[in-house]
């Protein structure tokens, strides 16, 4: 379902946060409490709308996309967002975690970017051309399968020569 019920208790927590907070301080105003409650509601569907029409001109919920879905997190260890984003993504989608903080070193469970020991598959980048023969022939060894590999390119399309040299040593 586009509009993610599963989604919502974000949008409602805090709306309900709030509430309390005003029931305590004895100011709360049932029609502040629904105007509330319906725009964080309406906000967080049309969110979900938004982002899967944006998924969709770009293809990437095509049922002809190749591998798993790259989320990179910046933002320091929070198993609540993990936890919050592994419910959100619709049934068979395989994420692969690119976490950018030292603080999620430790974090178990989860396909890591650039782990070649992650289960039950990895997600390789190599982002670094030029590649020699050896550095290639180091890499295809630490590799198992199975295994998603993207090369990166820049101003030269060397990616699909770096591919075919490293599904040859394969």
């Amino acid at each position: 379902m586009a509009a993610r019920p599963r989604t919502l208790p974000a949008a409602i927590a805090p709306v309900l946060v709030g509430t309390a907070l005003a029931g305590f301080g004895h100011v709360f105003h049932p029609l502040r409490f629904l105007a509330a409650l319906l725009g964080a509601i309406f906000i967080q569907v049309g969110t979900n709308l938004s982002n899967d029409y944006s998924d969709a001109r770009r293809g990437a919920d095509a049922d002809d996309r190749l591998g798993p879905v790259r989320v990179v997190y910046e933002g320091p260890r929070d198993d609540g967002a993990l936890s919050f984003v592994q419910g959100s993504v619709p049934e068979g989608v395989r994420l692969a975690w690119d976490f950018r903080d030292e603080t999620w070193a430790a974090v178990e469970g989860v396909v890591r970017v650039n782990d070649p020991g992650c289960e039950p598959f990895r997600y390789l980048r190599l982002r670094e051309p030029p590649y020699s023969d050896d550095e290639l022939r180091a890499f295809a060894a630490s590799v198992h399968d199975p295994a998603y590999v993207y090369v990166r390119h820049e101003h030269e399309p060397t990616a699909p020569a770096i591919a075919d040299r490293l599904r040859a040593l394969f």
